[in-house]
């Protein structure tokens, strides 16, 4: 047994003991806010001339994660937030499109299981985004007790279709109804948090689908930006504002509550912004499905006003894997037994700036058209590795290396003149255990895409529907 897992099951062991003999009142209720595709500066606390004045508040108020880092795209991101693991080790480096069936693998428990082993009622209000086929794949078979929403990555915000096909449901129903989807959201969970009378304590995951792509708001928020000359920045600020807004009620909704004193606030954003489609990850390089700093380094903050001294920033590394463990040890769940959890508890570095202990560096991946790219950062450094694109070099890699504390806008390459770190970093990734890649798939010949008919409301089976009838289960082998 590795020195890491001995440490994990001592930690197990100590947990056990005390953690569970915690009341409810003492294990928070966590509100977890995730935003879709939105940058680095894309938020007013961090000069954007979009106005969102409750993340600001938040921001103002609670502890900023400065050095927060993802994977660059959706279900990556989803799959080693709810796991606690690198998305390579599971084979999930791409997002899962319409027409392909993988997902979270099933034997992996998740971040909502292990809640509600501690005693927690799990909600997932929007977008879930890992798994649409088979019903082990669905959010309530997956820890949660509710679950309203998209099981895709991206839908129509007015239609709630994908490719004109509804993807809109309430825990395995599929919904036929009106709004705006950042506005039904908010009601979804305005409404389970007001009607809540439970002593468990609660857990929600408000998983916006905003402000990804498509670019739609209200036509009045949309005129509010008219000073904004560029199309899609517009929209996207319009977008912005209406999700800040919903945010505003959910936390009246929380404020409201006889234990909002208790409710650990969390907002962050599942990967860096798409600069086509509006958004803005300047000073940062890079884009979404990058591995430079814009695509991967994304706003974060914590608001517990109660438990969390405010307005300060915490400059240390943290993860989107590290909310597993941090989340279960304020749940008081005993820990977690394995050897694969890439994530840490980092509650003493937010609550007292103590410094993490990290057993292994940050490794964050991606996908490109010539195979997987990877990242790993350790004390500072930034290496990027690469496939080659050129065809007269298979299976070579370039290389680029960075010094983020002196240069976090990535502008010097650093990998001729460091040879001996380049070397060390590189010789590292080559240990990284590398599942199969899942998806990544063209669509097939008979998918339509966009341009398919329109359907009738009555003639519209959803084509996530996967509790229902329609769905089978999953095939022998898959």
């Amino acid at each position: 047994m590795n020195a890491r897992l001995l440490t994990r099951v001592a930690l197990a062991a100590v947990l056990s003991l005390t953690a569970w003999t915690a009341t409810a009142q003492e294990r928070p209720n966590i509100l977890l806010i995730m935003a879709d595709d939105l940058g680095w500066g894309d938020v007013g606390y961090n000069g954007a001339e979009i106005r969102t004045p409750t993340i600001d508040r938040l921001a103002a108020e609670g502890v900023r994660l400065e050095r927060y880092y993802t994977h660059p795209s959706c279900t990556p991101t989803r799959a080693a937030f709810y796991s606690g693991k690198r998305a390579v080790n599971l084979g999930m480096i791409v997002p899962i499109a319409p027409w392909e069936d993988f997902g979270l693998p099933p034997e992996e428990p998740t971040l909502p299981q292990y809640l509600k082993e501690a005693g927690y009622t799990t909600w997932l209000v929007g977008k879930w985004h890992l798994g649409h086929n088979y019903r082990d794949q669905h959010p309530l078979n997956r820890g949660y007790d509710h679950f309203y929403g998209t099981n895709s990555g991206e839908i129509n915000y007015y239609t709630h279709a994908l490719n004109r096909v509804p993807d809109w449901e309430r825990n395995g129903e599929a919904l036929d109804e009106d709004g705006y989807v950042t506005h039904l959201l908010r009601d979804e969970a305005v409404e389970l948090i007001e009607s809540y009378d439970s002593d468990a304590p609660w857990f929600m995951h408000l998983s916006f689908t905003a402000p990804h792509t498509p670019l739609q708001a209200p036509e009045e928020s949309v005129q509010a930006y008219a000073d904004i000359a560029d199309f899609n920045r517009r929209r996207l600020a319009a977008m912005m504002t209406e999700m800040d807004s919903a945010i505003a009620d959910v936390l009246a909704a929380v404020a409201d509550r006889p234990d909002s004193d208790n409710t650990l606030i969390v907002f962050v954003s599942d990967n860096g912004g798409q600069l086509m489609a509006g958004s803005v990850n300047a000073p940062l390089r890079g884009n979404k499905m990058s591995l430079y700093e814009g695509g991967i380094r994304v706003p974060a903050l914590l608001h517990w006003p109660a438990r969390l001294e405010g307005g300060r920033s915490v400059s240390a590394v943290a993860t989107v894997y590290d909310w597993l463990p941090t989340l279960l040890s304020l749940a008081g769940h005993p820990g977690v037994d394995d050897s694969d959890l890439a994530g840490i508890d980092l509650w003493p570095t937010i609550e007292r700036a103590v410094e993490p202990q990290r057993d292994e560096p940050i490794v964050i991946t991606s996908a490109s058209p010539t195979g997987p790219r990877m990242a790993v950062i350790e004390d500072g450094w930034k290496l990027i590795r690469s496939l080659r694109p050129a065809p007269d070099t298979p299976g070579e890699f370039s290389v680029e290396l960075f010094n983020l504390l002196d240069d976090p806008f990535e502008t010097s390459d650093l990998a001729a003149s460091e040879p001996e770190r380049t070397a060390r970093m590189l010789a590292y990734l080559a240990t990284i255990r590398v599942a199969p890649v899942l998806g990544g798939t063209p669509p097939p010949a008979n998918y339509d895409g966009a341009t398919g008919p329109e359907i009738e409301p009555d003639d519209r089976p959803p084509i996530y529907p996967a509790v229902a009838d329609s769905v089978t289960e999953r095939p022998a082998g898959r």
